[in-house]
């Protein structure tokens, strides 16, 4: 991570990894739109890649960054700016916490969208990238 990014910072409901910059979620209400909001008001820009989302690759993810945009229907990966987000994302905490259609979008491939939070969700990627993963414990559904 730290050779494509200056200043990685992992971000999660409580600490989940040692010796690596993190930022943890301190509302009672645990949305990414929260840490998105702290982030950007001390970074002008800021790079948000959803970690139960493996699949995304360098050249999408490079497409995002110079486009400054966020994934077509995920907005936990690409760029948010603090000049053309922010107010959006303070205005949209009040009340609706989504984030669609706070930054601009840029279709990337649904197939590298999937979203993985369970072993059991191994089941909806392609066979050919299944020797990619092994899962050992953990609770699946």
């Amino acid at each position: 991570m730290r050779e494509s990014f200056k200043n990685p910072i992992f971000v999660a409901k409580k600490r989940k990894f040692r010796g690596v910059p993190f930022y943890r979620e301190r509302g009672r209400k645990y949305a990414p739109i929260f840490p998105i909001i702290e982030l950007l008001q001390k970074h002008r820009k800021i790079v948000v890649i959803a970690a139960d989302t493996p699949l995304i690759g360098g050249y999408q993810l490079g497409r995002l960054l110079r486009s400054n945009r966020v994934a077509e229907g995920n907005p936990l990966i690409g760029v948010y700016l603090r000049r053309r987000d922010l107010g959006k994302l303070r205005r949209r905490a009040r009340g609706d916490l989504r984030l669609q259609k706070i930054a601009p979008t840029l279709p990337i491939p649904s197939k590298m969208l999937i979203n993985i939070n369970y072993p059991s969700d191994l089941n909806s990627l392609p066979p050919h990238l299944l020797p990619l993963f092994s899962v050992r414990g953990g609770k699946g559904k």
